[in-house]
């Protein structure tokens, strides 16, 4: 059913002999998954939900009253987090317009948090607020939520790491840890 392909419309699903609505996407644990597993979908709403939440907080990240430290634990309290909620599981398959979505939320973020022209560059921004590019920061996560399974004292999930897919179904491509 995931595919870049165009999918027949008369394959129908049914559970328990109730056939299920076929979606381009679906929320499942808060994340957008679509047909062809780029999530994009995804990328934008948070992106999107990101910014309102970024809007509301605009006294805040634009008060002269706050030192830029507290600014930016503001956003990497509560802005970041919504950009990068479960980015371990969808990340790997991003385009490059999903990551540039991304590096523009935080971007303009950092500018209004340090008060800077547009014409101060980006890169100059983060690092004047020791704040990584958004893709550093997601690979860090990555790596903790990776650490994490491979040091886990349950033994079910340790092995998660060391699994290897035994259905046919994943032979051909086996999904990588």
């Amino acid at each position: 059913m995931f595919s870049h392909r165009s999918t027949a419309t008369s394959i129908q699903p049914k559970l328990k002999n109730i056939s299920i609505e076929w979606s381009h996407s679906m929320k499942y644990l808060g994340v957008h998954v679509d047909k062809k597993l780029n999530f994009s979908k995804h990328v934008t709403t948070a992106v999107n939900t990101a910014k309102s939440v970024k809007h509301s907080l605009y006294p805040l990240l634009s008060s002269p009253s706050l030192t830029i430290n507290t600014k930016c634990f503001i956003y990497k309290t509560y802005i970041r987090p919504i950009a990068t909620y479960a980015s371990h599981i969808w990340a790997s398959n991003l385009s490059a317009s999903s990551w540039s979505k991304l590096e523009s939320l935080q971007s303009t973020s950092l500018r209004q948090i340090s008060d800077q022209l547009w014409s101060v560059n980006n890169k100059a921004i983060r690092h004047s607020t020791n704040i990584l590019p958004i893709k550093d920061h997601i690979n860090q996560l990555t790596n903790s939520v990776k650490t994490q399974i491979i040091n886990s004292p349950h033994n079910h999930i340790s092995e998660i790491s060391t699994r290897r897919p035994t259905s046919q179904l994943f032979i051909k491509r086996p999904i990588n840890f």
